[in-house]
């Protein structure tokens, strides 16, 4: 284990060392150069926020609301790409980009931290982070902040050890594009380094704590602001802030695991060994004991248990955001990649390594399936009118998928090839870069169209549903034909076009029967809706 920072000369070489990353990338990312489009959940959301924000002439219902604010790399990139790249083109690239940065930090995290021979051994294990479950709910700008704050960290550690002009420099802009990738990996930062600065300050060396910290006077009031705005009126428009919802033990201890190495489906479980092995690696005694240096570490023992009591402590859900707590748990396996040592018993390591091998394969795999999916679902395209206001009714969002829902929003691929009405964007938050100029009907917005879906996706739902609620299923199948009639006669107010995917034949007989189908096939149906008027 080092008990330093790495210094250049240390163990293997440039090109070494690249090429480690270069195997790592590959072999995250091969199943994405035969995509479509990289079926990573909201990462469909965002591509039709950028296909509006490219040609907003088609899209009069919304308005963009500026880059000058924290998550908006992927869009403001996008944006002035646009010239150069289709929007389906430009999130396929970033998304690579995303995985090749990854390969390329982490193993020189590794090394920084824990020394050359455990970021060699241990690559197999924590090369399956290049892809982790953050990447594959399509969050890539939290992915890539996430990324920027290890390498900010690093250079914290240089730094104090070493104090240059030039590198503050440096340090101080990669901070603010931190902050405008995402602000919350500047809040994990700040978790991380407070051990540290209450050192500092207690052991009065004002002096080397604020020549170390120079770099991030800019930043750290305008992630203060921005956080606030998620609990305030910054997330104003026609979304209201998430309930702050804390998620029960079993849960929690449930997604350090699955909301970092189990990606999309079960094909990633094998990924349960190589984190194992990880923790084991990080927390077993080492041979000698850590020198001074090592224990004043900006990044220490202290800070991973700050980092724990975070997590724990937080809520699932809070103000503008839908995960609040799981975002530390990146930052809990960066913790851990700080303190690996080497594998001494061969047996564990090649059992690790096989189980590693499993899982990539089986991740790629996954992926793979999930874009099957997607093409099934985006299969009535050719059949769909330019330009149609284009309600989709994603009856199976997750798919293949186990722990992501790759459908959710992949509707955008009618956006972006047929210019239809852009419907699964969270357009109602303010901290998106557009907004919707003109609020649906409540039963049309994105939450009353899932909720309604998961209540009478078919008759023995629905009268289960009537039944746990009021003990008694009388007249609930009249009942349910009501609910559709009534919710057909509102779509129609503002949907040309419905899409159904998966639908239970209990709803495709309740549609009207001026109704018209243009396209049905493998589950997927696009139907002309009769035009009404509200009451």
């Amino acid at each position: 284990m080092s008990d330093r920072p790495f210094k250049a000369g240390d163990g293997p070489g440039f090109l070494a060392t690249s090429a480690l990353s270069v195997a790592l990338f590959f072999a995250a990312a091969w199943p994405l150069f035969f995509v479509e489009v990289p079926p990573f959940q909201d990462l469909f959301g965002h591509l039709a926020t950028l296909e509006i924000l490219g040609q907003p002439q088609h899209f009069s219902d919304f308005v963009p609301t500026g880059f000058f604010k924290t998550n908006s790399t992927l869009f403001a990139l996008g944006t002035a790409l646009r010239p150069l790249l289709s929007s389906k083109a430009f999130v396929k690239l970033f998304t690579l980009g995303i995985l090749a940065l990854n390969a390329w930090v982490l193993p020189r995290f590794v090394r920084f931290y824990s020394g050359s021979s455990a970021m060699v051994q241990a690559s197999p294990l924590y090369g399956l982070l290049v892809l982790p479950w953050f990447v594959a709910t399509g969050m890539l700008n939290f992915s890539l902040s996430s990324t920027l704050t290890l390498v900010l960290l690093m250079g914290l550690e240089l730094q104090k050890e070493d104090a240059k002009v030039s590198r503050g420099l440096g340090l101080a802009a990669l901070t603010a594009a931190i902050w405008y990738t995402h602000v919350f990996p500047l809040i994990c930062t700040g978790v991380i380094l407070l051990p540290w600065v209450v050192r500092q300050l207690h052991r009065r060396q004002l002096a080397q704590l604020v020549r170390t910290l120079m770099p991030l006077a800019i930043a750290v009031p305008m992630a203060a602001v921005s956080t606030l705005s998620h609990f305030g009126k910054g997330i104003s428009g026609d979304a209201p802030a998430q309930k702050t919802v804390y998620d029960p033990v079993t849960t929690v201890i449930y997604d350090v695991w699955s909301r970092s190495f189990f990606t999309l489906g079960n094909g990633t479980t094998a990924t349960l060994v190589p984190a194992l092995c990880l923790v084991w690696l990080a927390f077993r005694k080492p041979r000698t004991d850590a020198s001074s240096a090592a224990a004043d570490r900006m990044f220490g023992p202290a800070s991973g248990a700050l980092l724990g009591i975070a997590y724990l402590a937080t809520p699932a859900a809070a103000g503008g955001w839908a995960f609040f707590s799981v975002r530390f748990v990146p930052y809990l396996w960066f913790f851990v990649l700080t303190r690996l040592k080497t594998f001494e018993t061969r047996p564990i390591r090649y059992f690790a390594y096989a189980a590693a091998a499993v899982a990539s394969l089986g991740g790629s795999l996954d992926i793979l399936k999930a874009e099957a999916d997607v093409q099934q679902l985006a299969a009535a395209r050719t059949a769909t009118p330019g330009g149609a206001a284009l309600l989709p009714m994603i009856f199976d969002r997750k798919g293949s998928a186990k722990n992501t829902w790759p459908l959710d929003s992949a509707s955008a691929l009618y956006v972006t090839d047929r210019q239809t009405t852009p419907f699964d964007l969270w357009a109602e938050n303010a901290s998106m870069p557009v907004l919707r100029t003109r609020k649906l009907p409540a039963e049309l917005s994105r939450v009353g169209v899932n909720n309604f879906l998961n209540n009478a996706k078919s008759i023995h739902a629905f009268c289960e549903r009537v039944r746990e609620n009021f003990g008694t299923r009388a007249d609930c199948e009249t009942e349910f034909q009501r609910r559709w009639s009534t919710f057909w006669r509102v779509a129609g107010t503002e949907f040309t076009h419905i899409l159904l995917f998966k639908p239970h034949l209990d709803v495709l007989a309740t549609l009207p029967g001026a109704a018209q189908t243009l396209y049905a096939n493998d589950g997927t149906f696009l139907v002309h809706l009769p035009a009404t008027t509200s009451e």
